[in-house]
């Protein structure tokens, strides 16, 4: 039955004093008898139904379920309950519990347990698999309805087995799905692989190995296969496997495993598993035993992680994947649980392997560290890590990565291959784990885990300890401003383009404010969503899905000359598309910021205040102008910003009108470039500084005081240092400490399509807002410049 947790001490200490995580403990489930690490395990229900817990009292062979249920008025009640489950003799003892539900519409549980059979009064060890009596004295039930998508209760499961005698000592028990390409011929397409699916259990024991059991619907049985052709990874190691974890990639084309074994061994291997190779391994010894294992990456996965697979229902367990989307981009860690030393995080393991160790402060201090939790605990997109230890401690670190500092200087080493070109080097903080909660509790802890257990939307952290389960649920006013907070999302069109980018990462350097989505096209790769904005449904589609609070509208063709040679596409994408754009942020009362250009002005009297009249000379600027123009009568409520020509981190140097002029300034041929036309170029980075400061503003109106206008209409950027190209060209010269005397200025008009002289623009109406930004050229080029060249 649930209690109130006062056999739990309430120490709990706020390490860090931005950590802000607030937990209080609910309940507290008691066993009549200790469990162990692998006493744990949470079942999901059907779809609209919470989750529910296993948790085992291996001495005394009972099963317990763990469930939260609705009471009238909308009150939900928790309680505790005796499953009773058949085929455990007397004399045994479980090890190990694991469930699932083979459903989404229904409740289609599965049930395995793992047993030891005491011989003359104590369980077998690991050389003793046959009693007294001949019969095996290790077992692994399996408990099922085995009647595909029937609705069953874990009572009725319960009664339901399939013994599996085994010749090892159990240990570690998981469920696990297996993917291969399909042998029965069915149907494909161009974009889409038949994949056979296959379900069964992972089960590592005192033989050094992890066995699988396939289930086989048919025959109403699991059974191990002669050969493990699904897993190759699981073979023979040093020591018994006491964890492992594994992660599909690719559209289950490729599966990422990680072991940690009893002697302290650790290996990650990468398996094909359409092929049902390894195709890379990376191993490392620790000095104790691996307590636990887990593969995670960064980002919480609640928060559109670019992963997706296509299922085709065909009235089997054939699927059909899309083998061209990938997770593969996206870094995997490795976290590894020890027993006598320090715990550790290897970073990013598909591409460093297990080279890059970060270590967890004072895991070591408490004990034994018996099992571990990734999870996002403070909700704010990332993921933390949480420890549990034989000491009584919770421990909950987050990752503090390296932030880069703003000097840049030049280093005194020379480039070998480029003796002539200078190194910078930008210097960053260590990134490292912080520990930023820790609480005591009265019992060792077991096992942990974090999940919606009363269905309210928000998670609860289970710390299953000697004694039994605690419950400990966020503070609800925490809840309530992350969730105000965490309501943020803006949504960014063009977001693979050269500012698109330093706006989408800008954003995300703020996860707890923002909640980013980005969008492209031609140059599209995860996390980016593929919208082209030249079809009405597609944007409506996606802003109706994904109800953004702000629109960064970013996304143009800002090439003059391309605009002249497809005037009509340059039209529907910088007009029309921003009409619809504004009229969805009206209708589903968002903002929208559209990106301008300084080209609305002739060039002929700077600088140019934003009620200046806007008389464009090419049809880019008219583009643009007309942009603005259809914004307005469509919502008026949308902000507006004009700025200049751009450089920023480059993909090619081609990307920017201004960093284009590092070709001429590389290439010792005779080049003429103009010193017609005065440009103030900004930096990306300072434009996507200003942008998150608009959209700040927009959602949070009164966070300057009663006096801060309101954010609407048209606001101007400027960089603060006036150029021509040929200017620009001399300084990168500089930079570079290339000889520029090959380049001569061009005084002339130096293209076919005409480009406005000098527009320079007030920016005082921003500059009121307090948002400027702006990085010298000469240092903003010289960063570009290395990042790219060198």
């Amino acid at each position: 039955m649930g209690e109130d947790a006062e056999s739990v001490d309430h120490e709990a200490e706020h390490v860090d004093g931005l950590s802000r995580l607030s937990f209080n403990e609910e309940q507290f489930f008691h066993l009549p008898s200790q469990g162990n690490v692998y006493g744990f395990a949470r079942i999901a229900g059907a779809i609209g139904e919470n989750e529910k817990f296993l948790m085992i009292s291996s001495a005394m062979r009972k099963v317990f379920l763990v469930d939260s249920h609705r009471k009238r008025r909308g009150v939900r009640i928790s309680s505790m309950r005796e499953i009773q489950f058949t085929y455990i003799p007397a004399n045994a003892e479980i090890v190990a519990v694991d469930a699932l539900n083979r459903s989404y519409s229904v409740n289609d549980f599965v049930v395995a347990l793992t047993l030891v059979r005491k011989n003359n009064g104590s369980a077998s060890v690991r050389s003793g698999n046959v009693g007294e009596d001949g019969t095996a004295m290790q077992h692994l039930n399996i408990y099922s309805t085995w009647e595909p998508n029937s609705s069953s209760t874990l009572e009725t499961v319960s009664q339901s087995c399939h013994s599996i005698p085994l010749q090892f000592t159990p240990l570690m028990l998981r469920h696990a799905k297996a993917y291969a390409p399909s042998t029965s011929g069915g149907r494909r397409s161009r974009n889409t692989v038949p994949v056979q699916e296959e379900l069964g259990w992972l089960l590592s024991g005192s033989d050094c190995k992890v066995h699988f059991y396939l289930e086989d619907r048919a025959q109403s049985l699991f059974f191990e296969p002669a050969s493990n052709k699904l897993f190759p990874e699981f073979n023979k190691f040093p020591s018994p496997v006491l964890w492992f974890d594994l992660v599909y990639l690719g559209n289950c084309s490729k599966r990422l495993t990680a072991i940690g074994c009893e002697c302290g061994f650790v290996a990650v291997s990468l398996v094909d598993t359409w092929m049902s190779t390894i195709t890379g391994s990376w191993r490392v010894q620790h000095d104790g035993p691996v307590t636990h294992v887990a593969l995670y990456q960064n980002c919480s996965p609640d928060f559109n992680l670019p992963f997706n697979m296509e299922v085709f229902k065909n009235g089997s367990n054939e699927i059909f994947v899309d083998p061209v989307l990938s997770m593969d981009e996206i870094d995997f860690n490795l976290l590894v649980a020890n027993s006598l030393q320090s715990s550790c995080s290897y970073r990013n393991v598909l591409a460093c392997g297990l080279s890059d160790e970060y270590i967890l402060p004072q895991s070591q201090e408490y004990d034994c560290v018996t099992c571990a939790c990734v999870a996002d605990f403070d909700m704010d997109g990332f993921n933390e890590i949480a420890l549990g230890t034989y000491g009584q401690k919770l421990l909950i670190y987050r990752w503090k990565p390296g932030i880069p500092l703003d000097e840049v200087e030049v280093s005194s080493k020379v480039d070998v291959e480029n003796p002539e070109h200078p190194m910078l080097i930008r210097h960053s903080s260590r990134p490292e784990f912080d520990l930023i909660f820790q609480k005591t509790f009265a019992y060792p802890v077991l096992a942990l885990d974090y999940a919606d257990f009363t269905g309210d939307g928000v998670r609860e952290l289970f710390v299953s300890t000697t004694r039994g389960v605690a419950v400990i649920q966020h503070d609800l006013n925490d809840v309530r401003a992350r969730k105000n907070i965490m309501s943020h999302k803006v949504l960014i069109t063009g977001a693979s383009g050269l500012l698109g980018r330093a706006i989408f990462d800008e954003f995300n350097e703020h996860p707890e404010k923002w909640n980013v989505i980005g969008t492209g096209f031609t140059r599209i790769a995860p996390p980016l969503v593929k919208v082209d904005l030249t079809n009405v449904d597609e944007i409506r589609e996606c802003v109706l899905k994904y109800q953004p609070h702000v629109i960064i509208h970013c996304a143009a063709q800002r090439s003059p000359d391309k605009v002249n040679e497809d005037y009509a596409s340059a039209e529907r994408l910088n007009v029309e598309v921003s009409r619809i754009l504004a009229e969805l942020t009206k209708e589903i009362h968002a903002h929208l910021i559209y990106i301008s250009t300084d080209y609305v002005f002739d060039g002929n009297s700077p600088p140019y205040k934003e009620t200046d009249n806007a008389c464009p000379v090419n049809k880019y600027g008219l583009t643009k102008l007309r942009g603005e123009q259809a914004i307005i009568l469509a919502n008026p409520d949308s902000v507006i910003l004009r700025i200049p020509v751009l450089y920023g981190d480059v993909k090619e140097l081609e990307e920017s009108a201004i960093t284009c002029l590092a070709k001429a300034v590389l290439n010792p041929s005779p080049a003429k470039i103009s010193d017609y036309e005065i440009r103030c170029p900004a930096y990306t980075r300072d434009i996507a500084k200003i942008l998150e400061g608009l959209s700040s503003r927009l959602l949070n109106p009164g966070n300057g005081g009663a006096e801060v206008p309101v954010v609407k209409g048209i606001y101007q950027w400027s960089g603060k240092e006036a150029f021509t190209k040929y200017q620009l060209a001399v300084l990168m010269g500089k930079i570079l400490k290339k000889n520029t005397d090959h380049i001569e200025p061009c005084h002339d008009v130096s293209s076919a399509t005409p480009r406005p002289k000098d527009v320079r623009m007030d920016t005082s109406r921003l500059d009121s807002l307090g948002l400027m930004f702006h990085t010298p050229v000469a240092e903003g080029i010289a960063t570009v410049l290395h990042q790219y060249i060198c």
